[in-house]
């Protein structure tokens, strides 16, 4: 199964303090209308086995968000985890 998310989307990142998993807090729009925006917020958890993972992926998917929000991303600059 595939699921793909703008990383421009992710709201906050919540770290552990066990340093296993990684939650982003994801801003989805559901319904939009003249008067008022719907959003739902996700939370994805990524687990890691070892800790160095967790650092390595909380420095890159920090940094990567926040080129997201910094720019226009396209299809060229998306992560695949």
């Amino acid at each position: 199964m595939t699921t793909s998310l703008c990383l421009s989307n992710v709201v906050h990142i919540q770290e552990d303090p066990s340093n296993e998993e990684l939650r982003l807090i994801v801003a989805r729009i559901m319904n939009k209308s003249s008067k008022h925006t719907s959003r739902k917020m996700t939370r994805i958890h990524l687990r890691f086995e070892h800790k160095n993972e967790y650092f390595v992926w909380f420095h890159h998917l920090t940094n990567a968000i926040q080129q997201a929000k910094d720019q226009s991303w396209t299809k060229k600059n998306e992560v695949v985890i």
